[in-house]
């Protein structure tokens, strides 16, 4: 049987669950690998001048403040179409930094016992975009090890909902997208269900950095090292306790001024309530070399203390 124009209108919003809302096609079906399925942004090589300079612009806003992440409400995450997934098991990190956990005296005890949680915050729910319309999911990725009683999160696998869009303008993306607001909204949550204060946080891990656009070439600098084509500098490396630079250092602003430094300065500025995080500032920045499977690997702790 034919259904007529009208009749199949009627049908959408029970076929959608919406009503007078415009739905954005998703570009490929859910669960597609993402491989196959995203145009990968690529990013802007990085200066070592601009690294300073970002990183110093950060330092000042540790201690004079900075603008305050208007998401402060765990349930925003559902909203934007933020999905929890928790392995709750053993990953890599807590065996390949298990010298680092020794060397500052943490736990490396497995999730769920004293190192905590192990979470993937995947945006693959539907999402509001603004005038009625819908956005789906992204397939952004924040996959994190949390340690809310010795405060201490291991940045494992991270990708935007921007990255992987390919940064196509047409392609809508949630407002609340950022590693900095998702991971400390996660944080702050697991602190609340185990008595713990997010104001406690130590350590940040960012563990197996591979962004050789931006990242890479700035720790080659900051450690003074050079790196022939295709070589994989991680083999220069000093396993840990690596190379460690205090924050009045040209290195050690230039590490946070890199996108596996900035995001933990975003991090701590944009959440500095007094019921949040307080005035936080970086303490120093190591660079360390970690061996899996036979490679060599980047590894950054960002090490953080009150103002």
């Amino acid at each position: 049987m034919l259904l007529t124009t009208s009749l199949l209108l009627g049908l959408l919003p029970t076929i959608f669950g919406v009503t007078g809302e415009v739905l954005v096609k998703r570009a490929v079906p859910f669960g597609t690998p993402r491989s196959e399925s995203h145009r990968l942004a690529k990013r802007t090589p990085l200066t070592w001048a601009s690294a300073i300079s970002k990183g110093a612009c950060f330092i000042g806003q540790f201690t004079s403040g900075g603008p305050q992440s208007t998401y402060t409400d765990y349930s925003s995450l559902t909203t934007y179409g933020w999905i929890e997934d928790d392995d709750g098991g053993v990953n890599t990190p807590q065996a390949d930094l298990a010298d680092a956990f020794k060397g500052l005296d943490l736990s490396s005890a497995a999730p769920p016992n004293q190192f905590g949680k192990n979470l993937s915050m995947l945006q693959d729910g539907d999402f509001p975009t603004g005038s009625n319309t819908i956005g789906f999911g992204t397939s952004g990725n924040y996959q994190e090890l949390y340690n809310t009683k010795e405060g201490v999160i291991v940045a494992e696998q991270n990708f935007s909902p921007a990255y992987y869009t390919g940064g196509n303008p047409a392609t809508p993306l949630p407002a609340l997208q950022r590693w900095s607001d998702v991971v400390y909204l996660v944080y702050a949550n697991l602190c609340s269900k185990n008595n713990a204060n997010p104001n406690g946080i130590k350590y940040f891990f960012r563990w197996h950095i591979n962004d050789a656009t931006s990242t890479q070439p700035i720790i080659n600098q900051a450690v003074g090292i050079t790196v022939a084509g295709g070589a994989n500098g991680a083999d220069q490396l000093k396993p840990w306790p690596g190379t460690k630079f205090t924050m009045d250092t040209d290195q050690g602003k230039a590490l946070l001024g890199t996108p596996h430094g900035y995001g933990i300065a975003y991090f701590l500025i944009q959440h500095q309530g007094a019921q949040q995080l307080g005035m936080k500032t970086v303490d120093y920045i190591t660079i360390f070399q970690t061996t899996y499977l036979g490679k060599n690997f980047y590894n950054m702790l960002v090490a953080v203390k009150d103002v």
